[in-house]
């Protein structure tokens, strides 16, 4: 109920929230910026927020980060009354997210069960995905309506109701002593590493650059792109209970396969697409094809923790998956103009999602 409740208050500004710095005057390169601070603050207050959860538990973790993502989103909203730093705002959003994303991987690494992990994790998948997914067209309308001002406001509101039902639940502790260079010692962690990385990378540049592609391409349609984000969710819905059930009795791995081929092959078409049917097709193509890559590969991840200690292996997971997203967002501040950028994360998501034929 708290990810579902959350998933849905956040899907109303998440992908807003660089068109929004945009808008306000931010070039590209500070929005990549930004996300830099962000990521990289989420990356390496992991192993910090995991040892935090060895003394409140989990719980308290999840209910701790409130405060802290509500100071992000009232921050966005005063950016300019204030002349609030973006980056100040990039480090305490990053940190928030850190708290969250560690205590949820966590205590659904322990507590799913091996035999059932593809269907457990479909729903992982798929009920935020349902709670939020007109999400992102409400989130577009209330901004072209009403502002963004109310629309953060509307999202703040939403991120405090969503502690109620942690009242209701009993809380666990964790138990992590965490060292990147111990971790690198375990047999696979070093081939997870890589493919942790490539996965940050692929989620980034779907979350960040194809938004902000179809934003430019429907000329500044706050409605467009919030709609096409809804119609990818549409996507993943439609296909994650079907893969989650085959996943627990296929191999998993041959399911990843195929996901990387075809999410690779998507990549290089999007960068040829142009106008709004070809930004909603594509859009749900890549919602049915991203569900053969990240359910199967998140269920063996799940699995390799639990040859571990599942709570540092997440910190590993989260660790690794943000030292990708950090090198590639400075690697784009590379590139000089706007739209090769965007082409450049196309490509770069394409290559690495082909890499998973070798996962």
């Amino acid at each position: 109920m708290n990810l579902s409740i959350q998933s849905f208050a956040l899907s109303l500004v998440s992908v807003f929230i660089p068109i929004y710095l945009l808008k306000l005057g931010y070039s590209f390169n500070e929005v990549i910026m930004f996300f830099i601070v962000f990521e990289g603050t989420l990356g390496f207050v992991s192993p910090f927020a995991a040892t935090l959860a060895n003394k409140i538990g989990f719980k308290h973790i999840i209910m701790l980060r409130v405060p802290f993502l509500i100071t992000f989103l009232l921050g966005l909203n005063f950016i300019e009354t204030y002349s609030i730093s973006i980056y100040l705002l990039a480090l305490i959003g990053g940190g928030s997210a850190s708290l969250y994303w560690n205590s949820i991987n966590s205590i659904f690494a322990k507590h799913s069960n091996k035999l059932h992990r593809g269907t457990q994790t479909s729903k992982l998948f798929s009920i935020p995905q349902i709670a939020s997914l007109a999400g992102p067209t409400i989130g577009g309308l209330i901004a072209l309506v009403f502002g963004f001002n109310i629309l953060f406001i509307t999202t703040t509101v939403f991120v405090c109701i969503s502690i109620i039902p942690l009242f209701f639940t009993k809380d666990t502790k964790t138990h992590v002593n965490f060292s990147f260079k111990k971790m690198l010692k375990f047999k696979n962690n070093f081939k997870y590493l890589i493919y942790f990385m490539f996965h940050g990378i692929k989620s980034l540049v779907s979350y960040l650059f194809w938004p902000i592609f179809i934003y430019w391409g429907l000329q500044g349609s706050t409605i467009g792109m919030g709609l096409s984000h809804t119609i990818t969710s549409l996507g993943i819905i439609a296909f994650t209970f079907y893969i989650g059930k085959k996943s627990d009795n296929m191999d998993k791995f041959k399911l990843i396969r195929y996901g990387g081929l075809l999410f690779g092959i998507l990549w290089f078409v999007r960068i040829f697409s142009k106008g709004t049917i070809d930004y909603f097709i594509l859009s749900f193509l890549g919602g049915l094809i991203i569900v053969l890559i990240d359910l199967p590969f998140v269920a063996v991840s799940f699995d390799e923790a639990n040859k571990k200690n599942p709570d540092e292996f997440i910190v590993f997971k989260e660790f690794s998956m943000n030292l990708g997203k950090v090198i590639f967002l400075a690697c784009t501040l590379l590139v000089s103009d706007a739209i090769l950028k965007i082409f450049f994360g196309f490509s770069v998501a394409g290559i690495v999602s082909l890499a998973f034929i070798l996962f």
